[in-house]
């Protein structure tokens, strides 16, 4: 009979590097809004030549303007121009999360570090919110509406860059009360915002990842330093018993729980297009659902004002207000991006439809539109619309890649090859072998000590 001592060795030896791999960018693609992960860059005569068009998943603003023949691509990696035809150009070196105009000459963009304005000479100042993260930008008039970190509200004076209204979002309890599908919560949980409010979700995500790289960088370390006892090299014996510890430790097994839940919903993310259609199926009722959603204080994704009413896009939905105290459901689905057009408003669903709202239609779906667009544009033909995943419109070209597209292409596997997915399955059941040896081999050992 084989020994779990044995299953657990070997099951690590074999899915060590690879956990390793993505538990390390895990961690560091859980921070996305760290400027490092942009500004740092790998030629890309280094890389795989599958990795030279990832950054444009990048590209959170796009912008424009016909009648000038001119465009403005926002991304992670800075602002772009290019005008009459010619090369992109950087023209502002900052995360650009959002592209807004006001009047005939003023454009404003949302940037990591505050708000920036662009006039007639088109140079971009500072102009509002300097050292914020702005996530989302409203314009109509002359406010700015700002969202900060997902959880703050800020009416900026477009004209003087001054603050009129800062505050929280906070949505009365009893119009959380929805249910969420399955498909939504193993993205909510996998991606560190499932549980609770404020940094918690993200630290058991950061904590269990750390746990994941100290226990496969130990567990090589006891497989190599036995090896070593093993061939009489005796020298090897003293750092064996503290590295032995450090691998045992009582911390992965508080987290064994949290592990298991990121092996499994890691593979379901790894075939979403063919669990998706089961598991968007199974709704789960909000009774049973984890304290966050009964406060999504930190999860605007988006923001609108049309002159009367404010309204944000959380996970749940559309909600509004005409005096940033009272919150009412609107409009249900993940509102991802929203943009206005005169009467207008376009939203963007992420795992919801795209829809259209107008005083006098209300909501309708519209159909035919890319899912998850970043972005809208208006021409004589109507709407058109960026989206990262189908993009057919210019964009700068980069000698290099973002550490960000890097780590993502590890973490998915894209950056070996297409079937690399199911490595990482391999390496996921592995997991699981090894937290239910390791977890048996830890209780065992308590219990020799119990009865000494």
């Amino acid at each position: 009979m084989v020994k779990f001592r044995n299953w657990h060795k070997y099951a690590g030896l074999i899915s060590g590097a690879v956990l390793f791999i993505l538990a390390l960018t895990g961690f560091f693609l859980d921070h996305k809004t760290w400027s490092f992960l942009y500004t740092t860059t790998i030629p890309n005569s280094f890389l795989p030549a599958t990795m030279k068009e990832k950054d444009s998943r990048l590209v959170e603003a796009y912008w424009v303007d016909a009648e000038k023949n001119e465009v403005l691509v926002g991304t992670k990696r800075g602002l772009f121009r290019n005008s009459d035809a010619e090369e992109f150009s950087l023209v502002l070196e900052q995360q650009i999360l959002a592209l807004r105009k006001s009047g005939e000459t003023s454009l404003y963009s949302a940037t990591d570090n505050g708000i920036y304005r662009s006039q007639e000479d088109k140079v971009w100042r500072p102009f509002a919110l300097q050292g914020l993260y702005v996530n989302a930008l409203a314009v109509y008039d002359k406010k700015l509406i700002a969202i900060i970190d997902k959880k703050e509200l800020v009416v900026v004076d477009a004209l003087q860059g001054s603050i009129l209204e800062r505050t929280a979002v906070h949505i009365d309890p009893e119009e959380l009360k929805h249910s969420i599908s399955l498909s939504r919560y193993v993205r909510d949980f996998h991606y560190g915002r499932g549980l609770f409010d404020g940094i918690w979700s993200l630290l058991i995500n950061d904590v269990t990842a750390v746990l994941m790289i100290v226990l496969t960088m130990s567990g090589f370390m006891i497989w190599w330093l036995i090896k070593k006892v093993r061939t009489k090299q005796k020298k090897y014996a003293k750092g064996l018993k503290p590295v032995i510890k450090l691998h045992g430790n009582f911390f992965a097994i508080v987290f064994i729980v949290p592990m298991v839940l990121f092996s499994l919903t890691g593979i379901v993310l790894d075939h979403s297009q063919f669990f998706n259609k089961y598991i968007k199926g199974v709704t789960l009722p909000h009774a049973i659902l984890p304290p966050v959603y009964d406060s999504l204080r930190e999860d605007i994704w988006s923001v609108d004002y049309d002159g009367e009413v404010y309204r944000v896009g959380n996970r749940y939905g559309i909600y509004k207000s005409s005096d940033l105290d009272n919150w009412y459901f609107e409009n249900r689905g993940l509102a991802y991006k929203m943009e206005r057009f005169g009467d207008e408003l376009l939203v963007s669903g992420m795992g919801a439809p795209n829809r259209i709202y107008t005083e006098q239609k209300g909501w309708k779906i519209m159909p035919k539109t890319p899912h998850m667009f970043k972005d809208t544009w208006q021409s004589a033909d109507g709407y058109h619309f960026f989206s990262s995943h189908h993009p057919d419109v210019p964009l700068p070209s980069f000698t290099s890649t973002s550490l960000y597209s890097l780590l993502l292409a590890l973490h998915d596997g894209t950056f070996f090859a297409t079937w690399w997915v199911y490595v990482n399955d391999i390496a996921s059941v592995l997991l699981l072998i090894l937290l239910f040896t390791g977890t048996l081999r830890w209780a065992k050992k308590k219990k020799g000590l119990l009865k000494r």
